[in-house]
């Protein structure tokens, strides 16, 4: 469960590792992608990556 208000289905389209933290591009069907960042431990615990779809909570 999540708290947060808003779900898309999306496929991440690029992953930038800044050293501090993952950036994350997520097309989402709009002209532009979403930007995200998180920490790299959530990006390792979440097993997310490129090309892979799924729901995103936001």
């Amino acid at each position: 469960m999540s708290s947060a208000r808003n779900a898309f289905k999306g496929e991440i389209e690029r992953v930038v590792d800044t050293g501090t933290v993952i950036r994350i591009a997520v097309d989402v069907g709009i002209e532009i992608p979403f930007i995200v960042a998180i920490t790299k431990q959530s990006f390792d615990d979440m097993d997310l990556k490129k090309r892979s779809g799924s729901v995103y909570h936001i």
